[in-house]
C-alpha cells in the first residue's frame, strides 16, 4: 500500500505524489488484486485474541464492531462461537444477499476498479461528502469535529498525510478486501447468536451508509424471493437482527444520528449503551427487543418498541 503504482489512475489523479510533472501510472500494478478477504481478517483476529488467551487467561471475550467491522467480528463469532462472549455491532454493514463463500479473482461479480487492486484512496473532500448525507438527513455533530478528526487520521498515517495536492490535506488509505460469509443465509443457519452469544446492535437514523437499496437490486419483502449472490448492497441492519435466531438480541435506533456516531454528538449515548452491554448484557434495563425514539408533541423524545 506504500506504492502509488497499486492505485487505479483514477485515484492517482487525486494525490500529488513527487512534483509538478509527475502523472498517473497506467502500466500493470505490481500488485494486482484486492488485499484481504474475511477468512484473512478473521484469521488476523483470531491470533489476537490467541495472544489474549495466553497473556491473560482470557478466553471469552466481548466483541465490538463497527460497520464493516462487523464482516469480522460477526464470521468470527459464526465460526468460534465458543470464544465470543457478547457481540456489539455499531452501524453494521449486513448484505442479506451478499457472497456466502469466497470466489476466485477475477470473477464476473467483482468489479475490476474496485477488486484489481490492493486499496482505494479517500480524500478530505469525499470523506466530508460521507459524512454530508447523513447531516442532509438530520444527524448532528459539532461544526469543528470534521477538521479535527481528518488532522488526527493524517496525524496516524504520515505517508498519506504527505500525498495531498499543494494546500489540500492528504488522504486516507484504504485496503481492498473481499467480504463473504456474513449474509442472510448464514446468520439464519446458525444456532449460536442470540443463545449462547448476546447481541446488541446500534444504529443512527440518518445513517446514509447501512441501508442502501438501489432500484437496480432492491431488498425483497422479507421472506420474499432470494437474489443472486453479490458483494456489496443492498444493506440494511434491520434484516440482520430478524435473522438472528435467537432471544437475546437488542436493537437501538438513536435519533439525529448518523454513521460516524463515534464523533458525533449521540457520542456519549454510544458510550453509555457499549457500557450497558458488557456489563449487564442488556441496554436500558432492555436485552431483546428492538426500540426507536419518536418526539413528543412536547418536544421530548419517548422510546418505543418496534415490531419487528
Amino acid at each position: 500500500m506504500d506504492d502509488t503504482k497499486n492505485f487505479t489512475v483514477a485515484d492517482q489523479e487525486k494525490v500529488y505524489v513527487s512534483g509538478p510533472f509527475w502523472s498517473p501510472y497506467t502500466g500493470e500494478h505490481p500488485y494486482g488484486r484486492y488485499l484481504n478477504d474475511t477468512d484473512s481478517d478473521v484469521a488476523e483476529l483470531g491470533t489476537v485474541l490467541n495472544w489474549i488467551a495466553e497473556y491473560r487467561g482470557i478466553y471469552h471475550i466481548h466483541l465490538i464492531g463497527y460497520s464493516a467491522g462487523a464482516f469480522t467480528v460477526g464470521r468470527f463469532t459464526l465460526t468460534y462461537p465458543y470464544r465470543v462472549n457478547s457481540l456489539f455491532l455499531l452501524a453494521p454493514i449486513f448484505p442479506p444477499y451478499g457472497l456466502t463463500g469466497p470466489i476466485p479473482y477475477p470473477d464476473p461479480r467483482l468489479d475490476p476498479a474496485k477488486f484489481g487492486v490492493p486499496m482505494t484512496i479517500q480524500t478530505c473532500g469525499e470523506t466530508a461528502g460521507l459524512w454530508k448525507l447523513d447531516l442532509d438527513k438530520g444527524a448532528r455533530r459539532e461544526s469543528d469535529i470534521e477538521d479535527a478528526l481528518w488532522k488526527e487520521i493524517m496525524k496516524q498515517d504520515p505517508l498519506a498525510a504527505s500525498w495531498g495536492w499543494p494546500g489540500i490535506p492528504g488522504v486516507i488509505r484504504i485496503r481492498t478486501v473481499l467480504r463473504f460469509g456474513w449474509n442472510l443465509a448464514t446468520v439464519t443457519n446458525d444456532d449460536a447468536l442470540g443463545v449462547d452469544v448476546p447481541v446488541a446492535i446500534v444504529y443512527g437514523e440518518s445513517d446514509s451508509q447501512v441501508f442502501t437499496s438501489p432500484e437496480s437490486r432492491p431488498l425483497p419483502q422479507w421472506g420474499g424471493p432470494p437474489l443472486n449472490e453479490l458483494p456489496g448492497p443492498p444493506f440494511d441492519p434491520t434484516w440482520l437482527y430478524r435473522a438472528i435466531k435467537g432471544r437475546n438480541k437488542v436493537m437501538f435506533q438513536l435519533p439525529r444520528t448518523g454513521h460516524f456516531m463515534p464523533w458525533e454528538n449521540s457520542a456519549a449515548t454510544l458510550h453509555d449503551y457499549s457500557a450497558q452491554w458488557i456489563k449487564t448484557r442488556s441496554i436500558e434495563q432492555h436485552g431483546n427487543g428492538a426500540f426507536s425514539f419518536i418526539r413528543t408533541a412536547g418536544g421530548h423524545e419517548m422510546m418505543i418498541r418496534l415490531d419487528l
